[in-house]
Parts: C-alpha cells; structure tokens; sequence
C-alpha cells in the first residue's frame, strides 16, 4: 500500500491508494459486469452462427430442387425443365436426371415431371406406358399421379412399368417396391414387391397384386374377383381363391383380401393367412378370424414376399 490509510481497500472511501487501484484495475476483467458483457457477445456470436446455418439449410431447401432442372434433366438427350410436357408420339422418349433416374415414355404416352428434389420426384402420367429405373443414389420416393391412385415408389433402386388406359393401371415391378393409394373403393394400400404385378382389371376398379408366377386356376379366379361387378359373386369368387392359397407367395393377394369390404372376405383371408404363415406373435392364440391389424399382418408375411 502507498499510503498509511487503508480506508479506501476496505471502504473505497479517504484517500486513493495508487497500488489498490491497480489492482482493481488488472482483475476487473474478472467481474460480474465483465462476465455479463462476455455472455452478450458469446450469444451474439452464437446467435450469427444459427443465422449462418439456417440460411444455408435454406439455400439448400431452395436450391436442391432445381438441380434436376436445366443441364441435370434432359429428354432425349436435349435440357429440360420441370413443368414440361412429355409427348411420345410415335417412338419412346427417354428422360433422364443425371445417372440417378430413367424414364423411358412409350408412345402414345404423355406425362408431366411436377417435382424433383434428392427424396421425391413427382410424375403425372395421363396416357399410356412409363419405364421408370432408379437408381439406389436416386430420390427415395416417386410420386406417380394417375387417375384410378396416386402411386408410390419406395425403394433405394426400382424397375417399375406402369400402364394406363382409360381408367385402367398396370404396374409390373422388377426390383423395389411400388405402394399405390387408390382414389376409390375400400382398399387404403396396394403394395407391389419386386417380381409381382398389378394387372389391369376389366372392371373399374384397381386390381389385386399378385406374383408374376402364381398358378394359372388360382390367378384365374383372382381375376374373375377383380373384374366382378355383383358384390354375391364377388365374395363367392374370394372364398374360393382362399381356399386354393397354399403356397407362401400366395399371402400376397390374400393380405390385400384382408381390405375387402365384405367381412366374410376378411375372415377367409385371414385363416388361409394363418395356414401359411401363422398367427402374428401377439394372436399366436387364436382359432377364430380376430381382426388383427392390418399393418401386423404385413410384417407377418412380408418376409415371404422377397
């Protein structure tokens, strides 16, 4: 201390002591008012950062979508652009999205590339035949807009037809997996594994999908199924294609019987389920048809389906 008064180290009051002062000086970067200025400026930084980040995850929101625009998306080997209108008059067009995505439109067919980004693209498909192959580094979802469902593609890689007529679809799926939503009737969900089909029925509505390899007296029955308008015969046509199942692919059709309006339907698909695959763990129990949800009785017999 320089002076013999030492009120103003314990008071900070009489005379000013020069070495204290200095002192006070070198720690009070170490205060509460230093420390609440050095939080300020720490959340101002961190602050800056978020904005940094976020505009960039804009950008890429914003931007990502037209990568498959101008030189990435080409028709027959021209630049193309999202919105266009693909016309195949006399010969297939090819359309392409860098080596990720193949569409090949068959003639007479006319479609409409709505969407692309790295998870979806978006097809309206409004006649005839489309070719698509993804490729497993490709969008994870094709959104194909039809008039009889709205059509999904969920797979890494995917070799899907698809055939439209009038109010008619046709899908044949050659590796992936093809879920459609029809527009109308009691069936929430078609799905289509890699070697099954959906054929086009004669009747309105949206076939039933089935393997390519399923035996010619029970796929003739399933047709018969699809294409009959009278809802007696309908469920007489269904209890018989029930009763031929014996085989572990036939569980293909007979869970998408289990989406039939009529209950009696129901019941005979689920006991021919069970007589090829089991009762899910849950209903290990049960004798009787019980209602098991649909989406258990998919992860019963899908592993039957690869």
């Amino acid at each position: 201390m320089t002076v013999d008064d030492d009120r103003y180290l314990w008071e900070r009051s009489g005379p000013v002591d020069a070495d204290v002062a200095a002192l006070e000086v070198l720690l009070g970067r170490f205060g509460h008012a230093a420390r609440r200025r050095r939080r300020r400026r720490q959340a101002l930084l961190a602050g800056a950062a978020a904005s940094v980040l976020l505009a960039v995850a804009l950008w890429s929101l914003v931007e990502r979508p037209r990568r498959g625009d101008g030189a990435l998306l080409r028709v027959d080997g021209r630049p193309a652009h999202l919105g266009e209108t693909v016309v195949a008059a006399g010969a297939d067009v090819r359309i392409e999205c860098g080596d990720v995505l193949l569409l090949v439109a068959r003639p007479a067919a006319e479609l409409r590339l709505t969407t692309l980004t790295e998870r979806e693209l978006g097809v309206e498909l409004t006649a005839g035949g489309l070719d698509i192959r993804l490729a497993p580094s490709g969008p994870r979802r094709l959104r194909l807009a039809t008039r009889p469902a709205t059509i999904d593609v969920v797979a890494g890689a995917a070799e899907v037809t698809f055939e439209r007529g009038a109010d008619r679809l046709a899908v044949a799926v050659a590796a992936g997996i093809v879920e459609l939503a029809p527009a109308a009737g009691p069936r929430e969900r078609l799905v289509v594994p890699a070697g099954a089909s959906l054929p086009a029925p004669s009747g309105p509505r949206l076939g039933t999908p089935r393997f390519t390899d399923l035996r010619a007296p029970v796929a003739d029955t399933l047709d018969a199924y699809d294409a009959e308008p009278d809802a007696a015969r309908r469920r007489k046509l269904a209890l018989a294609f029930c009763d031929g199942c014996v085989v572990p692919r036939d569980t293909l059709p007979l869970w998408h019987l289990l989406q039939d309006g009529d209950e009696k339907v129901r019941w005979a698909a689920e006991i021919a389920l069970a007589g090829i695959a089991g009762w899910p763990p849950a209903f290990r129990d049960q004798k009787l048809p019980s209602g098991v949800p649909l989406e258990m009785w998919r992860a019963q017999v899908e592993p039957l389906w690869h």
